[in-house]
């Protein structure tokens, strides 16, 4: 099995444009013979930063 696994740079508040950075990635696994491609967590909505935050103080 070949997975491929996409960093991406997304633009926060900008799902359109994130989702066609995703079609890219998508476009290139698969000329590259891919059987999974793995984005980030969020990697469509970008959320703001302090929720990161308010989840690690959650945690504890």
């Amino acid at each position: 099995m070949k997975i491929c696994i996409a960093q991406t740079k997304p633009i926060k508040g900008n799902v359109s444009a994130n989702i066609e950075a995703h079609k890219k990635f998508i476009e290139l696994a698969l000329s590259l013979n891919t059987d999974a491609i793995f984005f980030p967590e969020l990697s469509l909505t970008q959320p703001k930063s302090n929720l990161g935050i308010r989840f690690r103080l959650l945690q504890k």
